[in-house]
């Protein structure tokens, strides 16, 4: 019996273009790496994306769910991995305590036509759009 694998496709820039491969074309290759140990697997499966409440609902804030049965998984040699450590996790991991920070790239005024609604409302509640000079600006300062 083939193990099947299910993780979130969580907001991201909008575009969508891995959930469009799958979509497309369903096999997926998948590699994972540890950067502490360090160790990297390879793994080999189709995909099929899910909007069914019910897989929606074992992720907070997913936007589709993604579904792999998996074909091969095989180590993959980690020579060539450097070493690297955790010092803390993203504020952009969605969290069911608090409401997930509006990605600073979202304010660009370029960018408000292909955000949603609800994200605009958003915009404006932390103060208005930015423009692409500002966005650089606080990301030169690492605040964005």
């Amino acid at each position: 019996m083939k193990k099947r694998w299910t993780f979130p496709s969580l907001d991201g820039n909008g575009m969508y273009l891995s959930m469009g491969n799958i979509q497309a074309h369903a096999k997926v290759g998948m590699l994972f790496i540890d950067f502490e140990t360090p160790h990297r697997i390879r793994v080999h499966g189709t995909a099929e994306l899910s909007r069914d409440p019910a897989d929606l609902a074992l992720f907070h804030e997913a936007e589709l769910v993604v579904k792999v049965t998996i074909d091969e998984m095989f180590q993959n040699c980690p020579r060539y991995i450097h070493r690297y450590q955790r010092v803390s996790q993203s504020n952009y991991v969605p969290k069911v305590s608090q409401q997930t920070p509006l990605p600073v790239w979202k304010r660009i005024d370029a960018m408000q036509d292909v955000i949603s609604e609800a994200e605009r409302q958003r915009v404006v509640e932390l103060g208005g759009v930015i423009t692409l000079e500002e966005y650089m600006a606080l990301l030169m300062e690492g605040k964005a």
